[in-house]
């Protein structure tokens, strides 16, 4: 009997070790991250928040240009408005151009709700009303791409033209899934990943950065700390747990058809988190779509090849 009471202590006392560490590496992440940093401090420079909807969710933006016309920009699951920032400005020569960070995303609220494609194209038009905006060409990547879609098709008469760039859309391309995003899907498994993640997010934002790209160039500390930042906020771990394990296309797929707006499918062809095959499905599946296919390129065209992209979405607009 000692000698489990003696096993017992020594486990209660590597634990309490072990706890006193995880606290003293988490305050450390939230210290580093607290800030922007390099590139992204100007970028911060920029930003500005608004509240958005009945519930008054706070939300961070990015506004460039002027212009009759209103494009706004969403990133992909993991990202934030950052990610736009080599196309502020040349599409802002012509238009006013928001870039934001979705909810539950980057440095907005992240609320504890029933997520949905509705739900953030609910969130869009919310956000519009909050920036005044009666209508708007909608682009976005990956899930940000999914949500231009989402927007258009249940808020048609706010949207003009749609942008989807390496988009979601589709629950089979959950077998394509990031592979640190299909671990979080599972049970017990998942809740190990986020507290990891809550002490050396960078670690996770640039292993996911590099599974993603083709040309690995793009990925700096820059981008890794501001991608990072998200996850030393109030209710991330909570936000993404639920979304990738919660979150489906279904009610989105079923009815793309419906989707009758100039649709823009711009697709990176060494895509392999939605590859290719998803691109010709979305120019099957909406009736009034043109294809672009950008070569030697992964995920995030925005990314890996700003000027191609903001060429062909200038070209598309005209």
């Amino acid at each position: 009997m000692k000698k489990v009471y003696k096993v017992a202590l020594y486990l209660i006392v590597v634990a309490f070790i072990l706890a006193i560490i995880f606290v003293i590496l988490k305050n450390r992440a939230e210290y580093t991250l607290e800030a922007p940093v390099g590139a992204s401090a100007s970028f911060e420079e920029k930003a500005n928040y608004t509240e958005v909807g009945d519930d008054e969710y706070r939300v961070r933006y990015v506004k460039s240009g002027s212009g009759e016309e209103n494009i706004i920009f969403i990133h992909g699951l993991g990202a934030t408005a950052y990610t736009w920032r080599h196309l502020l400005e040349p599409l802002g020569e012509y238009y006013n151009v928001y870039a934001l960070d979705l909810i539950g995303f980057g440095l907005s609220d992240k609320p504890d709700v029933d997520l949905s494609p509705s739900y953030f194209a609910d969130f869009i038009v919310d956000f519009m009303d909050s920036m005044g905006i009666e209508e708007a060409h909608i682009a976005g990547n990956s899930l940000g791409g999914a949500t231009a879609a989402a927007t258009a098709l249940w808020h048609p008469e706010r949207v003009n033209r749609i942008i989807l760039i390496g988009a979601g859309g589709y629950d089979d391309l959950v077998k394509h899934r990031p592979t640190l995003v299909s671990l979080s899907a599972v049970p017990v498994l998942g809740e190990i990943l986020i507290l990891f993640s809550q002490v050396y997010p960078q670690g996770v934002v640039r292993s996911t950065l590099e599974e993603s790209a083709y040309d690995e160039d793009f990925i700096d500390d820059t981008l890794v700390h501001e991608f990072s930042r998200a996850f030393v906020t109030p209710g991330y771990r909570t936000f993404l747990l639920n979304f990738t394990r919660d979150f489906e296309y279904k009610e989105l797929e079923e009815r793309l058809g419906q989707i009758e707006h100039r649709a823009l499918i711009l697709w990176g062809e060494k895509d392999e988190w939605i590859p290719l095959e998803f691109a010709y499905r979305f120019h099957e599946d909406l009736p009034n779509s043109e294809l672009v296919i950008i070569e030697r390129c992964g995920h995030e065209p925005q990314e890996e090849q700003p000027e191609k992209t903001a060429e062909i979405i200038l070209d598309f607009l005209k």
